[in-house]
């Protein structure tokens, strides 16, 4: 069995997207080339059920957080989100 999982600490370009039980999370995040130059990149990550309600009620844009995720069907879907101070 072969598993693509994201794991990344970055802060939510805007207010969590609620829809249907599904909440979209834009998480920007900065990574590093071979020339050591700093990149922003932008993720989305869906949450659904019960981590979608606690998302859209405690996270905000800016919000800093450290989130786990698989791949399906072509999008990240969180298994875990930490908010960070």
């Amino acid at each position: 069995m072969d598993v693509l999982k994201l794991t990344a600490i970055g802060r939510l370009a805007c207010d969590p997207q609620a829809g249907h039980g599904t909440v979209k999370l834009s998480l920007i995040a900065s990574y590093h080339w071979s020339d050591k130059q700093e990149r922003p990149a932008t993720v989305a990550i869906y949450a659904h059920g019960a981590l979608a309600k606690i998302c859209e009620k405690y996270l905000k844009q800016g919000s800093r957080v450290y989130c786990e995720a698989h791949i399906e069907q072509g999008g990240y879907i969180a298994d875990e989100i930490i908010m960070l101070g």
